[in-house]
């Protein structure tokens, strides 16, 4: 059967494999078996083998065999082998290569060595095994990539060199991994999956049970269910999870993440060298004991967790069972103790072990219970709880040291160390101290120093107890007293007589023979009045002044101004005398009056305060509209209301007026515009760098130096060095044996004064040897001829033809020729006499000729000696910072002078101990002098000298005034402003605002710590009132202060103090503090939010990069992709290779993206179908 019986896809790979076969070199097999094969001997082998086919049944499409001694089996269907000594058996199968096996049914091999035996399996590459070729079972849908994989079992992938699969539905993507369990995945080098369904990705990683998973560089997964990732990370126990290097989940259910972790059974280990394993613990008395761990949680570096134990916190321990430790250091020893903050702590109870349940708390720095105080709690820094079983110690440094005793408030102590006999002690309150046995401390400072005893308030102390059976006021004696005997205890709510205080809101106590019930003032008032009664009646019946005297008397005289002393002459008297007096009530200013008449005929005035005052001066402790307070002694409350229509105030050096929005604008501008106007700024110009920095204060601080590279008119110095050497100086340039490297190209003209490159000078010798050698006359003798030959100043050949002393000739012997008394020819040659020589015919010009030359061949000659001389020229051109100066020489040749240009641009230059380069100007200590003054403008870029300089010193010196001077070339300042400042920041400080007294307020002024001026604004003496309540007040005919708020009717609000609560007014100090930490916070944040947002764009163009980008489609198919994606400015490029197993189940990945910013992304994925 001929090449064209064959199938279209076959046909095309054959021809395209040997593109030397032709139809006449393929010829037929033998004729039913449909088989071919193709060995032309003159162009593929060399003779030494043959191909043979064998088909045992002749059903099938066709099959071939290209190569050298290639073998197929085929029952049916149509077979390949390609290539030399491959093996074909199979239905559909191919080699392809030298020495593969393909066996099984649409079994594929192509590459060299590989060995496939399995229906619809294949392997790509070298030395490849998949199944054993003799066993008569195969594998199937297997397939491999690389080189020196071995696959024994069905539906499995094999990319990489070297990998080991024994078990079905498997993948193994490297080097030297093996995958010894069904479903199971290894991915890197020297991985080894042996687990069921387990996964290990990385380098020499074990995933050895079942569903376990190892990521990384020689971690283990062990345990079933476990997962370990990171470095030598092993998870050893079911169902563990360890991440991070060295990190070991070894107990059942453990989760240990970090740094050196260690987990043990049901526990949570997360931190560098956290731990929740069982150790050997020493306890205060020496010994030791083991505890054993699990369940136990313990987050943070060094930090360990006991059974059932939590532990969160950098070297915290929970060693007690269910104990709880948070905190740095944090030590929670005791069974079911809590121990949270830095170094708090709760110590062993009372068995070592730390299983009896000790239920003691420790919150707060270095809070502490010690061993003997179980059931005790603590919180605040410094907290103790000392041999204090069930003590409660609450604030900082707060100690508890009693039986069920109690200290609440910082210093607040509680017992008595080492006394056990005290217990049941109370102090309540800061440095509150209840020292004796059932004593109770209420209150700062308050003291209980005696048993059963109580200090109520602050700074009370208990005192010794009285008995009290009776007692004497006057001459009167009482006695019989109920409870006169006492237990010892005593109740103070003071402390000597000058810590008093009363006892109010004390409820009616019994008043009976055996009542010991305290008697409250309203009980001692019943009394006393019970007793007032007659005295108070008859006073009555007298009326007038009549008076009841201390000691129970009632006295009177004159009564009402009468003369009279009864009642009844008195009452008589003024009513005899009304009859004849009117009396008339008038309201006075601000004072409203309404009177009324009684039924007698008398009247009542009722007089008020005016709903509008007009005052001169009024004093108040507060002032309100409506329910709320607007002033009082601590300043102004604007009660959340604006402050409107304040009129500009005094902007002056004494000023305390209030400053109203529109100044604070203005002030602002000027200040912007003040601060930019004043503000030095140094710019560069040519061939100066100018580094900013800021100073502690915030000022600019400039830092000038010369660029790198310098571009200079002109450089002018006796002499230039590099090191020691010197390479220029007054007598020229002196290379130092060294090459003058990168000359540009220089002018080569009549006036050129350029430096020549070695391009330059190799293309003039070239031109010079091609055309002198062309132009060159030599001149030799002859006969009766003698030569001289010299050389001229520019090395050229002066010939000196004479004939010889004695000419020997065949016509003339003679010493000399005339014609008339002209010589013409003499011993000295010929002369013409200023004759012509005409007529002369053109002599030969050759090496022999002795013709004599006429004019015409003369100008022949000259003709080409100026065009020779010409080409064969030497011109010197001027190159960079190079100045040729061309003169003519005493033979009229050109002579050049070459020296460096006035204005050089060099990389650098040293002259003496002062190096000038690139990185800048190291004038090695010395003075720049005679610096021409540079132009000071926005756009100049020019040098400037002393003087200048000088000029912006004592220019500044001049804006700042005062006694500023310019003394050394600095700019010194003194007493800035008469503030006794010396710097401009001290005396901004100092000259803050002044505040002046208004109308009723006072003003007194002192020195702040920065030399500023305080002021204390108080209201003036004399305004007195004591309190003002009203709808709205007003100064003159304007409201300031209703129930809207505070319209200042466009005056100012002077002295406003710093606001600090959220609802306080703040003033304009404040405002530009905040403006300004707005504006730097909000530039920080914008450039941090800036730079993350692009990282953040750039990954999302990454991440869609990826996603674009194809995934193979199709069953036993290999897809190498590319994407590329895009997001708001930030782009990124991915590629993806994938494969498909021939029976679909499996697909892989491998993916990649490298984004705008430099960030890359790197994935991988295995997927299985059913």
């Amino acid at each position: 059967m001929f090449i064209n019986n064959l199938s279209q896809q076959k046909r095309r790979l054959l021809l395209l494999c040997f593109p030397a076969l032709s139809l006449s070199s393929v010829q037929a097999a033998e004729a039913p078996q449909k088989a071919f094969i193709v060995n032309p001997p003159q162009e593929i082998g060399n003779g030494n083998f043959t191909n043979s086919a064998e088909i045992t049944q002749v059903d099938g499409p066709g099959s071939f065999v290209v190569g050298q001694d290639n073998t197929i089996k085929s029952k049916k269907g149509s077979s390949s082998a390609v290539g030399n000594q491959n093996e074909v058996d199979g239905k559909d199968a191919n080699a392809f290569g030298d020495g593969n096996t393909a066996k099984g049914e649409q079994a594929q091999a192509f590459g060299d060595n590989n060995r496939v035996n399995g229906n619809q399996s294949s392997s790509f590459g070298v030395n490849n095994n998949l199944g054993d070729v003799n066993a008569t079972i195969s594998i199937n849908s297997s397939n491999i990539f690389g080189s020196g994989n071995k696959v024994t079992a069905s539906q499995v992938t094999a990319i990489g060199h070297e990998n080991n699969v024994t078990k079905a539905n498997t993948v193994a993507v490297g080097v030297k991994n093996t995958v010894s369990e069904n479903d199971s995945l290894a991915i890197g080098a020297n991985n080894n999956a042996s687990g069921k369904a387990s996964i290990a990705i990385g380098n020499n990683t074990l995933a050895s049970n079942e569903s376990a998973v190892s990521i990384g560089n020689g971690t283990k997964a062990i345990g079933a269910n476990s997962a370990a990732i990171g470095r030598i990370t092993k998870a050893s126990g079911n169902n563990t999870f360890a991440a991070g290097h060295a990190a070991d989940a070894f107990g059942e259910n453990a989760i240990s993440i970090g740094y050196g972790s260690l987990g043990a059974k049901d526990s949570v280990t997360i931190g560098k060298d956290a731990n929740t394993t069982p150790s050997e613990l020493k306890f205060q008395n020496g010994k030791s004991e083991s505890v054993s761990s699990g369940q136990a949680v313990a987050i943070g570096a060094k930090s360990l967790a006991y059974e059932h134990s939590t532990t969160v916190g950098y070297d915290s321990t929970a060693n007690g069972v269910g104990a709880t430790a948070l905190g740095h250091s944090a030590r929670a020893s005791g069974a079911n103790s809590i121990a949270i903050g830095k170094e708090a702590l709760v110590d062993w109870c009372a068995n070592l072990g730390g299983t009896e349940d000790c239920g003691a708390i420790a919150i707060g720095n270095k809070a502490q219970v010690n061993h003997a105080s179980k059931q005790s709690t603590v919180i605040g820094q410094g907290s103790k709880a000392i041999n204090a079983v069930g003590g409660v110690a609450h604030g900082y440094d707060s100690q508890v040291y009693s039986l069920y005793g109690i200290a609440l408030g910082s210093g607040s102590r509680s017992g008595t160390y080492n006394h056990t006999d005290v217990q049941f002690t109370t102090a309540i309150g800061g440095l509150s101290n209840a020292s004796a046995n059932l004593a109770t401390a209420i209150g700062a400072h308050a003291k209980a120093t005696h048993a059963n005893s109580v200090a109520l308030g602050a700074s009370s102390q208990t005192g010794d107890a009285v008995d009290t059976d009776n007692a004497t006021v006057g001459n009167l004696t009482y006695g019989g007293f109920a409870g006169n005997k006492s237990n010892g205890a005593t109740v103070s709510v003071g402390a000597g007589e000058n810590n008093t205080r009363q006892i109010q809101n004390v409820s009616a106590g019994r008043i009976t023979k055996s009542s010991t019930d305290a008697i409250n003032g309203s009980q001692l008032y019943a009394t006393n009045a019970v007793l007032d009664n007659v005295a108070q009646s008859t006073k009555k019946i007298l009326g007038g002044n009549s008076t009841v005297n201390a000691n129970g008397t009632l006295s009177m005289t004159n009564i009402g101004d009468t003369g009279k002393d009864n009642v009844h002459d008195a009452i008589k008297f003024v009513k005899e005398n009304d009859k004849n007096t009117q009396n008339t009530v008038t309201a006075g200013k601000n004072l409203d009056l309404k009177a009324t008449d009684n039924a007698n005929g008398t009247k009542n005035y009722h007089l008020s305060v005016a709903d509008d005052l007009d005052v001169s001066s009024v004093t108040s402790n507060k002032y309100k509209v409506g329910d709320k307070t607007y002033i009082n002694k601590d300043g102004i409350n604007a009660n959340d209301q604006k402050i409107t229509n304040v009129t500009n105030g005094e902007i002056s050096e004494i000023s305390k007026d209030a400053i109203n929005g529109s100044q604070l604008y203005q002030v602002k501008n000027d200040i912007n515009k003040n601060v930019n106007a004043a503000k030095t700024e140094v710019k560069q110009g040519k061939n100066i760098k100018v580094t900013e920095t800021k100073g502690k204060d915030g000022q600019s601080i400039y830092e000038v130096s010369t660029t790198d590279d310098l571009n200079v008119n002109s450089v002018t110095s006796n002499e230039y060095k590099v090191g020691n050497k010197t390479y220029i100086n007054k007598d020229g340039i002196n290379a130092n044996n060294q090459k003058i490297t990168n000359v540009t190209n220089g002018e080569i003209s009549e006036t050129s004064k350029d430096a020549i490159n070695g391009s330059q000078l190799y293309q003039v010798k070239n031109d010079i040897n091609k055309n002198v050698n062309a132009a060159k006359t030599e001149v030799k003798q002859g006969k009766n001829i003698k030569i001289t030959e010299t050389k001229g100043n520019n090395g050229q050949a002066i010939y000196e033809v004479a004939t010889e002393d004695d000419l020997n000739v065949n016509s003339v012997t003679s010493n000399q020729y005339k014609v008339g008394d002209k010589t013409y020819i003499s011993k000295d040659g010929i002369n013409a006499n200023s004759q012509k020589i005409t007529n002369v015919k053109d002599g030969e010009i050759s090496e022999t000729s002795k013709d004599a030359i006429n004019g015409s061949q003369i100008y022949q000659v000259k003709n080409e000696l100026n065009k020779n001389i010409k080409a064969a020229k030497t011109e010197v051109k001027e190159g960079k910072n190079i100045k040729v100066t061309k003169t003519k020489g005493a033979n009229g040749q050109s002579v050049y002078e070459v020296a460096t240009a006035n204005d050089l641009d060099v990389n650098s230059v040293t002259a003496g101990n002062t190096v000038l380069s690139k990185t800048g100007l190291n004038n090695g200590g010395n003075k720049i002098t005679n610096v021409a003054a540079g132009e000071i403008s926005n756009s100049s870029t020019d040098g400037v000298n002393g003087a200048q300089l000088h000029n912006v010193a004592d220019s500044t010196a001049k804006a700042l005034g005062g006694s500023t001077s310019v003394q050394n070339g600095r700019v010194v300042t003194n007493n800035l402003g008469n503030t006794g400042k010396n710097t401009v920041h001290e005396a901004l400080l100092a000259s803050r605002e002044e505040v002046t007294a208004g109308k009723n307020i006072k003003v007194t002024s002192s020195k702040g710590a920065n030399g500023q001026t305080i002021y204390n604004v108080a209201t003036a003496d004399d305004l007195s009132v004591n309190s003002i309540t009203s709808s709205e007040y007003k100064v003159g005919n304007k409201t300031y202060i209703n129930q809207d708020g505070i319209n200042a009717n466009n005056q100012k609000i002077k002295n406003v103090a710093q606001g600090v609560d959220d609802t306080d007014a703040v003033n304009v100090a404040q405002l530009k503090a905040a403006n300004n930490n707005s504006i730097k916070m909000i530039n920080k944040l914008d450039s941090k939010v800036h730079r993350v947002d692009r990282h953040l764009r750039a990954g999302i163009a990454g991440s869609a990069a990826i996603a674009s980008t194809p995934q193979v489609r199709f069953n036993g198919k290999s897809m190498l992709a590319i994407g590329a994606a895009t997001y708001r400015g930030e782009s990124a490029t991915a590629v993806k290779y994938s494969r498909a197993s021939d029976n679909g189940h499996w697909t892989v990945s491998l993916s990649g993206s490298i984004d705008t910013r430099g960030n890359a992304i790197v994935g991988s994925g295995a997927g299985y179908e059913w």
